[in-house]
Formats: C-alpha cells, structure tokens, sequence
C-alpha cells in the first residue's frame, strides 16, 4: 500500500528530529478511534521546551478549528506550536532555535 502525501512528509519529518535535535523525547498521539481529536500530530519535549506540531500534507490543507485551538491552548500555555504544510525544514530550524535560546537562558540564570 502506498503512502499517503502526510505520511511521506512524516516520515521526513521523523529523519529531521533525528538528525537535529540529540535527546529531544518524541510523542506520536494515535489517531484515529482511538485518539485525541485535535492533539497534534508530534509532541516534543527538547531543551526545556514543550513542542507541538500539526502534519498537513502540503499547502493547501489547514487544520481543524479544534486542532487550531489546541495548537493555540498549548502555546498559551508557554509551549511552541507550529502547523507544517508540507516538509517545511526552514520552521523546525526557527523551533530547534527557540528551543535552543530558552535553555541558554535557563542555564545562564541558574534556573535548571
């Protein structure tokens, strides 16, 4: 069976954290009858960040109105969210950084 256009861009996305964020801890919510509905697609722990990501196949999918307000919730909350229509490399690099800059400024104030 052939893979559907989101979970090819999944399964770029899966080699992407691999490759770039050492230690990050990876939770793939199931979907389906026995899911969430609106949970992102991927949620992140990496550098003391909370991280929640929705897939959409490519640009013209948008998400749910329940999705988008989960993805809002989350970042209300102190977290990064982040929809990627597509294999979009340029926004996981902004996360990575993000990430990266808040664990500098814990360390720097010896908050961890």
């Amino acid at each position: 069976m052939a893979a559907t256009p989101e979970a090819k861009v999944k399964r770029k996305l899966d080699k992407w954290i691999s490759e770039n964020m050492p230690g990050v801890w990876v939770y793939k919510p199931a979907g389906g009858i026995f899911g969430n509905n609106g949970v992102g697609d991927y949620i992140l722990q990496y550098n003391y960040t909370g991280i929640m990501i929705e897939v959409k196949a490519d640009k013209t999918k948008d998400p749910s109105a329940l999705q988008k307000k989960n993805l809002h919730d989350f970042k209300s909350a102190g977290g990064v969210s982040c929809v990627l229509r597509g294999f979009e490399p340029h926004k996981l690099e902004m996360i990575k950084r993000i990430s990266e800059n808040r664990a500098k400024v814990l360390k720097d104030n010896e908050i961890i």
